[in-house]
């Protein structure tokens, strides 16, 4: 497939593209219009525009706090930004798993609460911080009790200094016997 033509004026001079001739600040409020997934699309046009992104250049002493704003989900899912961010979310100081981030677009059907469960241990699984600050588990998913019980085990390993737990009233969840010695907690 032959490359476009450059376009060309009426008096037959070439015309580039206006867009990366605007200001950097014109450009970076433009994009924040933008979906994430747009957002990114478009720092592929341009060279200029992929070195607008100031936040990749930020230490990940700076990158994670600014993460731990987001769902894990969400932070998980931003690491597809950047090559060096790809374990950064792994460091992450507050863990916030709610499940409605799973169910909003499906039927709470069993494969999709699989999944959720899954994605909750894996995560768990590679967090590598010694310390988390918070943990957030807002699960609407019944008769999970066993796997909820295992992802507290897992945090009170990581010093947990505050939990934040909704879990359905059917569901009877007994908090581990860690939980009551957790030093920090």
């Amino acid at each position: 497939m032959a490359g476009r033509a450059p376009m060309k004026s009426k008096r037959g001079q070439e015309i580039g593209d206006r867009i990366s001739m605007l200001p950097d600040e014109l450009i970076n409020h433009i994009r924040s219009f933008l979906s994430t997934k747009e957002a990114v699309r478009t720092s592929i046009l341009s060279k200029r525009w992929r070195l607008a992104d100031g936040i990749s250049a930020l230490p990940d002493a700076l990158l994670t706090p600014i993460l731990s704003f987001l769902l894990t989900k969400e932070a998980v899912c931003a690491t597809i930004l950047s090559k060096r961010w790809k374990f950064v979310w792994a460091s992450i100081p507050i863990l916030d798993f709610n499940d409605y981030e799973f169910f909003k677009n499906d039927t709470a059907d069993e494969s999709t609460a699989q999944h959720y469960v899954k994605f909750v241990g894996r995560v768990l699984s590679l967090h590598d911080a010694f310390f988390t600050r918070k943990f957030i588990l807002c699960c609407e998913l019944e008769h999970k009790s066993s796997c909820i019980q295992s992802w507290f085990s897992a945090t009170i390993m990581r010093n947990v200094e505050e939990l934040d737990i909704s879990v359905p009233d059917s569901d009877s969840v007994f908090l581990p016997h860690c939980l009551y010695a957790c030093g920090r907690l």
